[in-house]
């Protein structure tokens, strides 16, 4: 049966809906359980209902980090916890969405979110390699990269639906998932408390399956629209002006003018869909190898001119215009450091811990934070120096050996590699992943 095969997938230890059940009960409930359950979807498919039971949600909020104001309601991410069997309806749902939505045309190709070989760090490199390329070739490269205001949760519905059955997804299919967002409420839980219920009117729910790929059909026009427009970077014969990780846009081009251009699209479309981004957040970077770049000051973006900076931090990884990486290298030292005297601190020490196993808990939590992005980074002599440095701080620290014990015995001990290596592996690891991917 298609709702046991499935269910055999359903991850563990998720946090549960409203109803109080998760996906265990589903997975290990017996044969005649799941038959009922089966008789009940396909009862919803004929009439074309669903239960209002499942239209219920809980909002919970989840901290970004990165040292944003507590006090600030929008330093917080709104996850929606539904009923599991309202989640286990939209996976079986999306089964069948799939022939419609993945073909050569949807999504956009320099869409990068939600899709099979790819991640954000893919982005990350179409952005860089893009970039160097039209540096290579003595053009200035102007990018803007755009914020967008609670992109999830700013969805108008009724727009969404209209490209859905534009798309192709129509009849029953699309009145079911039009019926799954009508009357949908939710309340806000926060601190212990719980808000009224609200009947949610924009936005599409933030933990269900559909999720990603309603966002993507709602946002790929745009894409399509700025590719197609003649205007922005080329690497060789290919348009590569918009490389996009679901909400984080970037438009690429090589003169202000077709950035200005570029822009003024990305504000018509947001007008005419009914979604914003914030022109404060939004900022412009200059990557050039000249003393004197070009102007752009002028450049504006829902009324108001773009400021243009330095340094920006995208999907994660810190850009320079001048390629000087030292300030990135330099937080992944303090990350390091400062999170494995976290874990020291908490009783991962040598009086209560094996070292071996102290260094397997820094490579599994520590290292993939700190050192996120490495495979696209070019380190210098003297930024590795910092790297391996911070390592044998590390290596010294967790096994209690002085500071002037050779690094080589401390590493040996615990069968660590230098730094460079760990780096090298990663790097090596993605090459492959590109080298796989379909053409």
């Amino acid at each position: 049966m298609e709702l046991r095969k499935s269910s055999l997938k359903y991850p563990a230890d998720k946090s549960g809906g409203p109803d109080g059940l998760v996906y265990e009960h589903v997975k290990y409930c017996n044969d005649l359980m799941i038959e009922h359950i089966t008789f009940l979807f396909n009862l919803i498919i004929k009439y074309e209902y669903i239960p209002k039971s499942w239209k219920v949600g809980i909002i919970v909020t989840l901290y970004k980090g990165d040292k944003k104001p507590k006090d600030d309601p929008n330093s917080y991410r709104g996850i929606t916890l539904i009923p599991v069997f309202f989640k286990i309806f939209e996976t079986l749902l999306s089964t069948r969405l799939n022939p419609i939505l993945e073909s050569h045309t949807f999504p956009n190709r320099q869409q990068s979110a939600y899709r099979k070989k790819l991640c954000s760090l893919c982005t990350s490199f179409n952005l860089q390699e893009s970039i160097n390329y039209n540096l290579e070739n003595g053009s200035e490269v102007l990018v803007a990269f755009l914020d967008s205001n609670k992109a999830f949760d700013s969805v108008w519905q009724e727009g969404l639906f209209y490209k859905l059955y534009n798309m192709g997804i129509k009849g029953k299919i699309w009145l079911i998932m039009k019926q799954m967002y009508s009357c949908f409420t939710s309340n806000v839980v926060f601190n212990g408390f719980k808000s009224e219920s609200v009947i949610m009117k924009r936005g599409i729910l933030q933990g269900g399956s559909l999720s990603a790929k309603m966002y993507l059909v709602f946002i790929n026009d745009l894409l399509n629209e700025v590719e197609s427009s003649g205007k922005g970077a080329v690497v060789h014969s290919s348009r590569v002006n918009i490389p996009t990780q679901a909400d984080d846009i970037c438009v690429i081009t090589n003169n202000v003018e077709s950035l200005q251009h570029l822009l003024s699209m990305c504000d018509n479309y947001s007008r005419k869909w009914r979604f914003t981004f914030s022109a404060s957040k939004s900022k412009i970077v200059v990557f050039t190898y000249k003393k004197k770049p070009s102007t752009c000051r002028n450049v504006s973006f829902y009324e108001k001119n773009l400021p243009i900076v330095d340094s920006i931090n995208h999907v994660g990884v810190l850009l320079n215009n001048r390629n000087n990486n030292v300030e990135r290298t330099e937080r992944a030292c303090s990350k390091l450091k400062c999170g494995v005297m976290s874990l020291i601190r908490s009783g991962a020490h040598q009086c209560a811990l094996n070292p071996l196993t102290i260094a397997k808990i820094i490579k599994c939590k520590v290292y993939p934070s700190a050192l996120y992005g490495c495979e696209l980074w070019q380190l210098k002599k003297n930024e590795m120096y910092m790297l391996e440095k911070a390592q044998n701080f590390i290596v010294k620290s967790i096994q209690g050996f002085n500071v002037r014990t050779r690094t080589d015995m401390c590493t040996s001990l615990i069968g660590w590699f230098s730094i460079e290596v760990y780096i090298s592996v990663k790097k090596l690891l993605f090459l492959g992943r590109i080298c796989s991917m379909d053409v």
